[in-house]
């Protein structure tokens, strides 16, 4: 490519001469091609709330007539990202580990060939999906668990408390023995703690008492809690409270 002078010189048998000169200018007209990864529905990461994914996997393919070699360099491609992530236009790849939230991203490459007086570039785009495939955890609810509560207030185990210490409330079952009648005994625990990658759970009691204060009849009595996140994963949690007579009439 470039500019190439030609010369013709033409002579007579006297050895009398002319010449001429003209130029000749060749440019890369060609647009380079460039091949984006496939769209991909991924999975959050664990524990977070996004995804992120490798240089590897966010790395276009180019290829051109003239100069293959030059078009991954920065100088010669460039990126934006919109939709759930929104990224202005940015010189290079996209950086490995970029997070991703939830929802759709759309990745958009250009590359440029650096032909000149005028480069050729060429375009293409491809889609990241993020969703939440992670449930709540319940850390404080005793899951699978018998507490046996006496009527005169003695526990077994002792003191069930769960998670104590951590990031969220202790789980204690607290007997109350007045009133009693001898048949049964008030008892209270508190309203299981959800953990979520992303935001707020919602607790739903979906069989026994509930949390609070409230009165067990000699007998098993099985609590069952459901967390729910934003986007519609859920974890239960059940456990049992068994209520025994130990006292003497």
């Amino acid at each position: 490519m470039g500019v190439t002078t030609v010369e013709y010189k033409v002579t007579d048998p006297a050895n009398n001469m002319t010449a001429c000169t003209f130029t000749v200018t060749v440019q890369d007209k060609e647009a380079p091609k460039v091949t984006c990864p496939t769209n991909v529905l991924v999975g959050m990461d664990n524990e977070v709330c996004y995804a992120t994914r490798t240089n590897a996997q966010l790395r276009p393919t180019a290829t051109d007539n003239c100069s293959t070699d030059a078009l991954m360099i920065p100088a010669n491609t460039t990126h934006s990202i919109s939709g759930a992530l929104i990224k202005a236009t940015t010189t290079g790849l996209v950086p490995s580990n970029t997070q991703f939230p939830a929802g759709i991203s759309y990745i958009t490459y250009t590359v440029h060939d650096g032909a000149a007086p005028t480069t050729n570039s060429a375009t293409c785009q491809f889609v990241i999906e993020v969703y939440d495939n992670q449930a709540p955890t319940l850390p404080n609810c005793p899951n699978g668990q018998t507490i046996t509560v006496n009527t005169d207030g003695t526990m077994s185990p002792s003191n069930p408390i769960v998670a104590a210490g951590l990031n969220y409330p202790a789980f204690n079952i607290t007997p109350t023995t007045s009133p009693s009648n001898g048949c049964g005994i008030q008892i209270s625990y508190p309203t299981p703690t959800a953990l979520d990658n992303c935001a707020a759970s919602s607790m739903t009691n979906t069989g026994g008492m509930g949390s609070g204060l409230h009165y067990y009849g000699v007998g098993t009595h099985t609590e069952t809690w459901k967390a729910t996140d934003a986007n519609g994963n859920t974890v239960a949690c059940s456990f049992t409270i068994l209520v025994k007579d130990n006292e003497y009439h």
